[in-house]
């Protein structure tokens, strides 16, 4: 029995009884194929070509590395503009938030505030989450508002 082992495509083709076989094939692309591991075996019948064995290809997976820094590369420059942004906009916001959440925590009897209307008042008293703002003092008018609405307490030098 006779082996043969192809590195190309190929075809077997039998000539006329009693003579041996005959080679014809095509040649391979210029990019090689993966190794296929087959083996041919022509029998003593004319005609008849048995394969044994399953193909087996070898490929090798990508590296994981590549990916990531391929994203990495691609999408840094973005994701790092997202987080400049987020820090510029949103950092000094929250900063600004802290700093009138503590004016308005330190706020006392008789502080001069403004409201987030513009409304200009003394404070008359404090309670939960209310402050009772006299308006006029002549006439005695006084508001109620939430301390969320206080806009800022006025210093002296604001006053001015």
């Amino acid at each position: 029995m006779a082996q043969f082992t192809f590195d190309h495509i190929s075809t077997l083709a039998m000539a006329p009884t009693g003579t041996a076989p005959v080679q014809t094939g095509t040649p391979v692309p210029s990019t090689p194929a993966p190794a296929v591991n087959n083996a041919v075996t022509v029998t003593s019948q004319p005609g008849t070509v048995q394969v044994s064995g399953a193909p087996t290809t070898t490929s090798q997976p990508a590296p994981a590395g590549n990916a990531v820094l391929q994203f990495l590369g691609t999408f840094g420059p973005m994701i790092l503009i997202f987080v400049l942004l987020y820090f510029i906009l949103f950092h000094g916001q929250r900063k600004e938030e802290k700093k009138r959440k503590a004016m308005i925590a330190e706020m006392k009897k008789g502080d001069d505030v403004m409201t987030i209307g513009g409304l200009v008042g003394k404070v008359h008293d404090i309670k939960d989450d209310r402050v009772v703002i006299k308006i006029d003092e002549a006439n005695n008018v006084k508001a109620t508002y939430l301390k969320s609405a206080i806009q800022r307490v006025l210093r002296d030098d604001d006053k001015k």
